[in-house]
């Protein structure tokens, strides 16, 4: 298509790096097997490219070495490359999984002198008594290795007529040689000799090249052999060898590697990038300036893809896209129109640039549009007229405000919409007239006939007869669907295409209304552009991507084909308007404008079925000689199946079984979702359901659950073993702990024993009673040892209770401070008070707790002061514990030491006991002490929190 050579376009490529999977950015060679696969070769190994992801082979996977330059590719499809090793390695691309194999007869080089490891070429002959042919970069000659463990280096005689002596030849082998020759380039002294070696036995010389030639150096580098002509790089030269005559091309640097494409174009890799030639040698395209290019491939749809040393792979889309550029300038747009010869890329609103013949004319800054119009206005100088789709027409544009405009075409009139509340009609003779004709909002306009009209506006569907002004009805089938309509086209039979804000298209006339969505195949709900291709076929943007949607009317049924940046080498997915001019579609992004032929069209006569992707769960994986997916995992599978012989897509039918009665299901649009919830070997099936003949099968394997199976058991078995035992001990241990608490909690009470019955006590008390006698006061004799008689047997009987409640705690105290008065002769004032709703017989406190600290009060505290002493205990509550205060007026004590004292026996033990039942509550001091006024540092006020939960 003329289109696609225009001036100012450029083909637009994709760059693939570490990034998108490559092992490394430095690659060398790459190679296409007959499955669509690409192959890379990296100083990180081998990738396998399959349009989306890369699959890298590396030492762990079977290489001999990472590091890979060359392939040479086999007749039966085998890949040869040589190794660091000076060792030559082939693999089978096309069986899985990939296993790397040494030459067999390696040792048969090792009595051939090799400089390189890395091979210049490597050609195989079968049917020559299975020769293989070899040449080596700055390795003079070439070497004839056959399978018989025989061998013959062809380098100081060459039988021809010529010469018998070529001393200083440098070979290299025609890559796309048939098996019936081969020809060889050599380099003798200062001329390039070709040869076509027909019989493997003697050489004809085909082409000559004689000095002087004004060559920069003679290095030979790369050949490329055709029926008519031989292509040679030789160093900075490209020597073209046609029909006798000599050619030779200056190249920008130092040539790498030659292909052609089937436009007989000749692309020639180079240090500086790569050059695009004509057929007639023209240098016609400049790619990747300043790139080390070090191969170029030439893949099954015609795309162009290039190895570089830094930036990993190019790929260059076969033109067939190509963007809009003039001078390295983009043209991106929210909307396309055109004019005749005229394209009008509108961007915001005061940037229109207008083109002819892809020559930028004008850029306007003054342009009034709406997103959905066919057309733009403006009053710019250069512009001052509406453009619709075939003629330009003026308007009156005294009112500013008339700046919106939407067109709708009958056979010799326009119908216009002005600020959605004005419609007006125009011809080839007249002037657009406007009438207000309601409050609707109108979006879109569709002329039935030269009088009816469809106006989509905000409030739904109106039919309209302009010659009457009346709006005749409201279309109920559209209604419900419509919310400011996007785009609305008329077939070429009497349809409607419309889309919607948000649910995608509908297809419609006066009987006839069906959807179509994102659950049908669309890319997106939101279209941005409708271009129609024929009465069935049209294109559809979105914001996503493209879409194809083939439409069988009498059915209802359509077929749908989706197109995005990766896998079309789009701009960006994000279109905003396309536009059918002739054969070419045009599309407009926020990023650049680009074109492509609005049909491919395939010429075959076969059953064309190919796997796009298969994916289990979301998950890619490769086409493998089975599917491997676990229980009730889904396994979707994309392709695309077209019959030639019909000149149509066929319905097909599938089944996944292990039995022969399995039924056949309908495959739906283009994909195949399958799922088993019993494991074992199945067998996909998919047929043609008129003739019901198998176009593909493939074995599935669905694996059996991990808890069926035995190692899982086993496992399971010992793990829960495992479990039990921790669990046994963790119980041991509780009960141990638990046990030892109780032991120490024995031990405390005893220890309080000892602390209560404090052999000083009983010694203090027989003095007291001794000085009553000597006093001859024999009552008060008999009532102290009455009281310290009742203070013993409280005593003994609190040993065996290990709880008691706060009020017969409070008895026993009264009963020791009334002794302990009599014995130091000093009244004292001592109560008990309250502040909290229980009684003291209702709170539960550990026996004899506050015993000591009432010693010391009396014996430290109170006994040493000449004024009436008072000695008081109180109780408050707080969230989780009892406060106790025991509090004294009596001489104050330094109390930072008090606990680690030698004379505080009875307080540690206190202390001990106090964190033993306050255990969980995380109180750090149990017991504190403080000046009861620390200002003169007198009194003593003991602080005692214990567990509120204790029980009896």
């Amino acid at each position: 298509m003329p289109a696609f050579f225009c001036y100012g376009q450029s083909a637009i490529y994709k760059k693939f790096g570490i990034n998108e999977g490559l092992p490394s950015s430095e690659t060398y060679d790459l190679y296409q097997d007959s499955l669509g696969y690409i192959w890379i070769t990296t100083d990180r190994g081998l990738s396998r490219f399959d349009g989306e992801t890369f699959t890298n082979y590396n030492v762990s996977e079977g290489l001999p070495n990472e590091v890979v330059f060359h392939f040479f590719e086999e007749s039966n499809h085998k890949l040869w490359f040589s190794a660091k090793n000076k060792k030559l390695y082939y693999f089978d691309p096309l069986k899985y999984p990939i296993k790397f194999k040494a030459f067999e007869f390696n040792h048969l080089l090792d009595s051939f002198y090799i400089q390189s490891p890395l091979a210049g070429h490597i050609k195989r002959f079968k049917q020559v008594g299975d020769t293989f042919y070899i040449s080596y970069p700055n390795i003079p000659g070439y070497l004839a290795l056959k399978t018989n463990n025989s061998f013959h280096f062809y380098h100081d005689k060459f039988k021809n007529k010529e010469t018998n002596n070529l001393p200083n030849t440098e070979i290299h082998i025609d890559p796309n040689f048939s098996f019936t020759k081969l020809n060889l380039s050599t380099i003798k002294n200062d001329s390039i000799l070709v040869y076509n070696h027909s019989d493997h036995k003697t050489y004809r010389t085909i082409h000559q090249i004689k000095t002087p030639l004004d060559i920069e150096k003679i290095e030979l580098i790369k050949c490329n052999y055709s029926p008519n002509e031989t292509v040679l790089i030789l160093h900075k030269e490209l020597i073209i060898l046609k029909a006798g005559k000599l050619i030779v091309k200056k190249l920008n640097g130092s040539g790498n590697d030659i292909k052609r494409l089937s436009n007989h174009h000749l692309l020639v890799a180079t240090d500086l990038g790569l050059l695009e030639y004509d057929a007639d040698y023209n240098l016609i395209h400049h790619f990747f300036p300043q790139q080390f290019i070090t191969s170029v491939l030439i893949d099954q749809n015609q795309g162009i893809w290039a190895t570089s040393i830094q930036n990993g792979i190019y790929h260059i889309q076969n033109t067939n896209i190509l963007e809009l550029t003039v001078d390295g300038r983009k043209f991106p747009g929210r909307k396309l129109t055109f004019n005749g010869d005229y394209l009008f890329i509108i961007n915001g609103k005061f940037n229109t640039s207008i083109f002819k013949n892809n020559q930028l004319l004008h850029q306007t800054n003054k342009t009034y549009f709406t997103k959905r119009n066919d057309f733009i206005a403006g009053n710019d100088k250069k512009l001052n007229a509406i453009l619709g789709p075939n003629f330009p027409f003026y308007i009156n544009t005294n009112n500013e405000s008339l700046n919106s405009y939407y067109v709708g075409t009958s056979k010799d009139k326009y119908f216009v919409s002005a600020s959605g509340k004005y419609l007006g009609v125009k011809t080839n003779t007249q002037k657009v007239h406007f009438e207000f004709i309601s409050a609707l909002e109108i979006y879109e306009i569709v002329a039935l006939n030269d009088s009816i009209i469809y106006l989509a506006t905000d409030n739904g569907f109106y039919t309209y007869n302009y010659n009457r002004k009346t709006i005749l009805e409201k279309s109920a089938n559209a209604d419900s669907f419509f919310h400011k309509p996007q785009r609305i086209i008329r077939t070429f039979n009497d349809y409607y295409i419309a889309g919607s804000e948000s649910n995608g298209l509908a297809i419609f006339n006066d009987s006839v209304f069906f959807k179509i969505n994102m659950q049908d195949g669309l890319l997106d709900n939101h279209p941005t552009g409708i271009a129609l291709i024929n009465d069935s076929v049209f294109w559809m943007s979105s914001y996503s991507g493209l879409n194809k949607v083939t439409c069988r009317f009498k059915t209802n049924t359509f077929n749908i084909q989706s197109f995005t940046q990766s896998n079309t080498g789009f701009l960006s997915n994000e279109i905003t308007d396309i536009k059918l001019n002739k054969d070419t579609l045009w599309a407009t992004t926020k990023t650049g404008t680009f074109c492509f032929q609005k049909d491919i069209k395939v010429k075959q006569n076969k059953t064309y079925f190919n796997i796009d992707s298969i994916s289990i769960e979301n998950t890619k994986i490769l086409p493998q000689e089975a599917i491997y997916a676990e229980v009730n995992e889904v396994i979707s599978i994309y392709y695309q199946f077209i019959d030639y012989r019909i000149g149509k897509k066929q319905d097909i039918e599938y089944r996944l079984s292990n039995k022969e009665k399995t039924p056949w299901k309908k495959v739906n649009a283009n994909q195949l979702f399958l799922q088993s919830n019993k494991y074992g070997k199945y067998h996909l099936q998919i047929r043609t359901k008129n003739d019901q003949r198998i176009i593909y099968e493939h074995v599935v394997f669905i694996m059996k659950p991990f808890w069926v199976k035995w190692d899982f058991i086993l496992l399971a078995i010992i793990l829960l073993c495992l479990v039990l035992y921790m669990i046994i001990q963790v119980f041991v241990f509780i009960n141990d702990k638990k046990r030892q608490r109780e032991i120490d909690k024995i031990k405390l009470e005893i220890k309080a024993i000892n602390a209560q019955m404090n052999p000083h006590f009983t010694f203090n008390t027989i003095n007291s009673i001794q000085h009553y006698l000597i006093q001859n006061d024999i009552v008060g004799g008999i009532n102290y040892l009455n009281d310290y008689a009742k203070i013993v047997r409280k005593s003994l009987e609190f040993s065996r209770r290990e709880i008691i409640s706060l009020q017969e705690e409070i008895d026993f105290l009264f009963l020791y401070a009334n002794l302990e008065k009599k014995r130091f002769e000093k009244n004292f004032n001592f109560k008990f008070v309250s502040k909290i709703n229980l009684e003291p017989s209702a709170i539960f406190i550990p026996s004899l707790l506050l015993q000591p600290i009432i010693e010391n009060a009396i014996i430290h505290g109170i006994n040493a002061i000449e004024y009436k002493g008072e000695l008081v205990i109180g109780i408050h509550e707080e969230k989780k514990c009892y406060l106790i205060e025991i509090i004294d007026n009596g001489l104050g004590f330094d109390h930072t030491n008090v606990m680690h004292s030698t004379n505080s026996y009875g307080l540690k033990i206190v202390n001990e006991r106090l964190n033993i039942y306050n255990e969980g509550l995380k109180i750090k001091q149990p017991i504190t002490f403080e000046f009861k006024d620390p200002i003169n540092q007198t009194g003593t006020k003991v602080s005692i929190r214990i567990n509120k939960h204790i029980k009896k």
